[in-house]
């Protein structure tokens, strides 16, 4: 019984310190599945790493961010994640998408044509507006052939 009290009192830090669960089970002397419902039990991560499972915290950050306003980039950041993850975890969620017809500002024509001055290609000036490329680009062509008629 001693050892199950110190094995819910510390499995947090320790399940987060990078410790598998074949390796809490071992410092434990517990079986893994006895591992895995205990963290399960304190939505604390059953694995690290790459392919770690989303836990009910994690959801109701990643809705509240996204309600707030922060891109998919800022949120995979906060949460560790990569943006293929929280992409995939907005579809999965079945959560709504944001807004796509937005209305363009001269500010962010001046903003595109001074990344691109600055030698950025269109990718890095998505990558730091939160915009797709594609849209980068042909907003780009589509300014610089309105200015020069």
């Amino acid at each position: 019984m001693a050892t199950k009290t110190y094995l819910y009192k510390d499995l947090h830090t320790m399940a987060t310190g990078a410790y598998s669960v074949y390796e809490l089970a071992t410092m434990f002397g517990v079986s893994e599945r006895e591992i895995e419902n205990a963290m399960k039990q304190y939505d604390i991560p059953t694995q690290i790493g790459r392919y770690t499972h989303w836990t009910k915290k994690e959801d109701k950050r990643l809705i509240e961010m996204r309600k707030s306003g922060f891109t998919n980039k800022e949120i995979a950041k906060e949460l560790r994640r990569s943006l293929s993850m929280i992409n995939s975890r907005i579809g999965n969620m079945k959560l709504p998408k944001k807004q796509k017809n937005r209305r363009w500002t001269e500010d962010d024509y001046h903003k595109i044509f001074l990344l691109k001055a600055s030698g950025m290609t269109f990718r890095e000036i998505g990558d730091v507006l939160d915009i797709n490329f594609n849209t980068i680009a042909g907003r780009y062509y589509r300014r610089k052939r309105e200015v020069n008629e």
